[in-house]
């Protein structure tokens, strides 16, 4: 029934323990673990009895998957996704439902902003690496005597000069010294 096999509960939250599964980037949690928060006494199986009555409005909203227990035998489960867990948590009839409900819609949230600022740092550094590389293969492919042009272009600059000035000394246009000043810079040569 499921893609992949999960092979273990995740935690997460620093107070009362609170698992979830996570498949294909969703975030998952079991019948158990959503009967114990909300306060039934034999967990698995009212959560499964809910299921049975609402059948139609949470089949959407549950999916199997295989989990590994600690001593690595596997065993099919069923899954509830966010919306699932909401749906349940209204129909539950326990005192600790309106607290579970706002509990797991913080949590889910944190998690999404902790997703999002990891994907935003592995973009930004997968950016910083292209740069890098792209940096290092336009070094490579200077001749040796733009480098020296380049070189001689930053002397002037730190001297103070202009690029008018500089393109008199070194007998060539203006333009041409801001370009190679522009390269110098995008190469990390300083400018």
């Amino acid at each position: 029934m499921a893609e992949k096999t999960i092979n273990a509960l995740q935690v997460f939250d620093n107070g009362a323990k609170l698992n979830y599964v996570e498949k294909d980037g969703e975030i998952l949690f079991t019948a158990e673990e959503i009967g114990t928060h909300l306060g039934y006494s034999d967990p698995a199986r009212s959560i499964h009895k809910i299921f049975r009555k609402n059948y139609s409005e949470l089949k959407l909203y549950a999916v199997g998957a295989k989990l590994a227990t600690t001593d690595g035998k596997e065993y099919e489960t069923r899954l509830f996704t966010e919306e699932g867990v909401y749906i349940l948590s209204m129909l539950a009839r326990t005192n600790e439902a309106k607290k579970f409900r706002a509990r797991v819609a913080l949590l889910l949230r944190r998690l999404r902003q902790e997703a999002m600022r990891r994907q935003l740092e592995e973009t930004r550094q997968a950016a910083l690496e292209q740069g890098r590389q792209e940096a290092l293969a336009a070094r490579q492919r200077l001749t040796p005597t733009r480098r020296a042009r380049m070189r001689r272009a930053l002397r002037y600059r730190n001297m103070g000069l202009t690029c008018r000035e500089t393109g008199k000394l070194m007998e060539c246009s203006h333009q041409m010294v801001f370009y190679l000043l522009k390269d110098a810079g995008l190469l990390g040569m300083g400018v």
